[in-house]
């Protein structure tokens, strides 16, 4: 991709002379979205259907402009019910529902990572409050206190990894993986019994995609 997209993606897209375009966002602000996907709309060719497809949760108050960015695209699509929500009212017509697909046979093929024969509950994720992740490692540690035929592994990184690590240090059967490429972090997922995914958002796009 490199720096300077918004305004270099015009000129790639009518190199590859593409049918259609899809800018996949990833913001979860939409005052970042709007100059940043109307530069890229304004870059893009018109020679095909031009789509936004929202990917991610938004954390914002909607904000001026999104009604204007949406007419420079020929529909947004929405990767859960409660981005569909928030930008449907804005986008007059415009928006519309698109889960993101899983690819079933791929995670079919993933190998599990090594493991113990106890049951393994597992949080993969950011580790921040937004994902739950203090919601996770709480309750992790209540299960542990109650059954001894369970471990726990806790992958990723974030705003809160040092404060959880610091308040649950006393049991090793939790431990503590950091961030995983992901051919690891799959393998990972496969060898839990069960993944803990508490978002204090709607859990309509990971949640069901993991």
């Amino acid at each position: 991709v490199g720096r300077g997209f918004p305004l270099t993606a015009g000129a790639r897209v009518r190199a590859l002379r593409a049918d259609a375009t899809l800018v996949v966002s990833g913001f979860n602000d939409l005052r970042l979205l709007v100059p940043y996907a109307g530069a890229l709309a304004r870059a893009l060719p018109r020679s095909g259907p031009r789509l936004l497809y929202q990917a991610t949760n938004l954390g914002s108050a909607p904000a001026p402009g999104v009604a204007a960015l949406s007419r420079c695209f020929d529909g947004v699509l929405c990767a859960g019910p409660r981005i569909l929500g928030r930008l449907e009212p804005l986008c007059r017509g415009w928006a519309r529902l698109l889960t993101p697909a899983v690819d079933i046979a791929a995670l079919d093929a993933v190998a599990s990572a090594p493991r113990s024969d106890r049951v393994r509950y597992g949080f993969v994720n950011h580790l921040t409050s937004r994902k739950g992740a203090d919601l996770a490692v709480d309750a992790l540690e209540r299960v542990l206190g109650r059954h001894d035929d369970v471990d726990a592994v806790v992958a990723g990184t974030g705003e809160l990894e040092a404060e959880l690590r610091a308040r649950h240090r006393g049991d090793e059967r939790l431990r503590w993986l950091g961030f995983l490429p992901e051919g690891e972090r799959m393998a990972l997922l496969r060898s839990c019994n069960v993944v803990v995914l508490p978002f204090r958002t709607e859990v309509g796009v990971l949640g069901l995609s993991q």
